[in-house]
């Protein structure tokens, strides 16, 4: 599967005031465009309704912060923590995250299109009702996780981990788990989700026991 990749300038323009640039984008109701943040540390900080494009996050925090309704267009996110962030209703758009943590993060109805997420944490997570399309998870950890009623449309999956994880009302139908963790994930009872799933043969023993077959 092909994801496009975010195209960012060589020549970025850096900015240390992402609280005063935050601001001038919402007097002037225009996206944050064409920047690096690098080494930004902000804690509870309301940044809902705001765009982002061409540009590159690295090395922030972004603790229990409002992205509510955001938009982030050929983005990319290097080592940046966004523990109980709030992304609900935003739109993610050819963006790229590295090596980022996203334990307890809302991701609830949002759009996600052409999006990498390699080696992140999204422990607690919760993705309901959101639309993922062209989307690749390499080493995640999905652990306890919330994904229910959402759309995936060719999501790649490599060395993740989905122990507990919730995938209620939302079909895996194609879905490749056979190099991740797979246990006690969670499904409504009459077990739609796992149609047409691929899992290796430890993992589908692990399933027999979720749709209470014995095998002996």
């Amino acid at each position: 599967m092909k994801i496009k990749e975010p195209s960012l300038a060589v020549d970025l323009t850096e900015i240390y005031d992402l609280e005063e640039r935050v601001k001038i984008s919402r007097e002037t109701e225009k996206d944050i465009e064409a920047v690096k943040v690098k080494n930004v540390c902000m804690e509870c900080e309301d940044m809902s309704f705001i765009g982002f494009e061409n540009v590159l996050f690295e090395n922030c925090r972004f603790s229990e912060c409002n992205f509510e309704r955001s938009s982030f267009s050929n983005v990319r996110f290097v080592k940046c923590d966004f523990s109980n962030a709030d992304f609900n209703d935003s739109y993610f758009g050819v963006c790229e995250f590295d090596s980022c943590k996203f334990m307890g993060i809302s991701f609830k109805d949002c759009v996600l299109k052409n999006i990498s997420f390699s080696v992140g944490g999204f422990a607690y997570s919760i993705f309901n009702e959101s639309r993922l399309s062209n989307v690749a998870l390499s080493i995640c950890d999905f652990s306890n996780a919330e994904f229910t009623n959402c759309v995936l449309k060719a999501v790649s999956i490599n060395e993740c981990r989905f122990i507990g994880t919730s995938f209620f009302k939302t079909a895996l139908a194609g879905l490749d788990f056979t190099n991740s963790e797979l246990s006690g994930i969670k499904v409504s009872d009459t077990f739609k989700e796992l149609k047409d799933i691929v899992v290796s043969s430890s993992q589908a023993l692990d399933l027999s026991l979720l749709l209470g077959i014995n095998i002996k």
